[in-house]
């Protein structure tokens, strides 16, 4: 259960990499998001609500995702390329 859990786990990670157009960096991506949009990077994403609070999603084994308000941005996704996703 566990091995079939992580192979949908890797698919899925490897679909949201494969479906990706433009590229952004961590400023560009929080911009769009201050938008409305929602970006993503590889098992993360980030989104805005209605009320305009920032929210960090990381994917789970499970396919669900984990959301927080952050108090602070890990430094690492600081690095990462983001792109633009569809809204869940």
């Amino acid at each position: 259960m566990e091995e079939e859990q992580q192979r949908l786990y890797d698919t899925a990670l490897e679909e949201i990499e494969g479906n990706k157009g433009e590229e952004y960096s961590y400023d560009d991506a929080r911009e769009l998001v201050d938008q409305g949009k929602t970006m993503a990077s590889g098992p993360w994403r980030m989104k805005v609500d209605d009320r305009g609070r920032l929210w960090l999603g990381q994917l789970l084994i499970d396919l669900s995702y984990q959301w927080i308000m952050p108090t602070y941005i890990p430094p690492v996704l600081l690095l990462k390329s983001w792109h633009k996703v569809t809204r869940a």
